[in-house]
């Protein structure tokens, strides 16, 4: 009910008077508090916070403001893409969609997931939707080892837009109408330009980070310290070789080139940088480039059909077996 209302009021007023706890959890509404003492009555806007609403309800803060499942993205056109295409996702206030600010933050899904369990007596379902970006197999399969992480197939949640005919349909409703078949050119060659970007970011991607001191270490310098030469003799025997350094840089570029070689004919919709690809054809067809903030959501909403693999994402951290389909 309170999803309708929300939908509703995109151009209406709405106001309600209820008892129930739960619309006091929605945060696109003015809340006002009625008292009644004496025979007589007096509203006033709960302007500093829901402490004085729930206790005049007789609820505890627990009750009604804990959520029941986290969903943890990237970005916010990551969480705008996903509310166009599951508007019951972010509808029920059961559900609690956190930027979770970069990929790199999806290794510690796991660690809040099990801080969480430890913490709560209820079931509390936790998934982080990250980003593929140029992670290698290994990478990948470590990530999506943790039950609470996700690791989408494609590079980032833009290359899920790469279609023009979606494409087309968004570009019409901002009042430039063109086929399908040029965007999809467009869309082709943006795509190949970015190509050595591509390499460029797997290769670096696989460079491993070198750490000079770290905690066994630290321990064995305590113990055998003596002058202020045996840390520098340690730190430096940690520094890497230039001559090897560049001779796996230079063997990583040869992997990286082939493998990227052998799949980017059938694969460069999920290997190129979407938001890139949607730059260049923004710029191309519109005369503006791309705008996260807004584009995303309005094209996720000009799909037709939520792609299958994050409809069963969602369809699961939900617990349910199938999503309505989005109109």
């Amino acid at each position: 009910m309170l999803g309708l209302f929300r939908r509703w009021s995109s151009d209406r007023v709405f106001a309600l008077t209820t008892h129930s706890p739960i619309f006091l959890d929605s945060q696109h509404a003015d809340t006002y508090l009625l008292r009644r003492s004496g025979g007589e009555s007096s509203i006033e806007k709960a302007e500093s916070g829901l402490g004085d609403v729930l206790a005049a309800l007789g609820v505890r803060s627990s009750d009604v403001l804990s959520a029941e499942r986290i969903l943890l993205v990237e970005g916010p056109s990551d969480r705008d893409v996903l509310a166009a295409w599951f508007p019951e996702l972010l509808e029920d206030p059961r559900n609690v969609v956190i930027i979770g600010q970069g990929g790199r933050n999806a290794r510690f899904a796991g660690m809040l997931d099990e801080w969480i369990r430890a913490a709560d007596r209820v079931e509390r379902p936790i998934l982080y939707l990250r980003d593929r970006d140029e992670l290698d197999d290994d990478a990948v399969t470590k990530l999506r080892s943790v039950p609470a992480v996700h690791v989408l197939e494609r590079r980032e949640i833009e290359n899920y837009l790469l279609n023009p005919e979606t494409l087309a349909v968004y570009f019409a409703e901002l009042g430039k109408q063109w086929d399908p078949a040029p965007i999809a050119h467009a869309l082709r060659q943006a795509a190949g330009d970015l190509r050595r970007t591509v390499i460029i970011k797997s290769v670096v991607a696989r460079l491993d980070v070198v750490r000079l001191v770290d905690d066994r270490e630290r321990s064995r310098l305590v113990k055998r310290v003596q002058t202020a030469g045996d840390p520098v003799e340690a730190v430096l025997t940690r520094v890497p070789d230039r001559q090897k350094l560049e001779g796996q840089i230079r063997q990583a570029w040869l992997e990286v080139e082939a493998a990227i070689g052998a799949r980017w004919e059938i694969d460069w919709v999920t290997l190129a940088p979407g938001e890139e690809i949607l730059r260049a054809v923004f710029q191309e067809f519109l005369g503006r480039g791309y705008r996260k903030t807004t584009d995303a959501g309005g094209l996720a909403r000009c799909l037709a059909t939520p792609p299958a693999e994050i409809s069963e994402v969602i369809g699961g951290f939900l617990g349910e077996r199938r999503l309505p389909r989005t109109q």
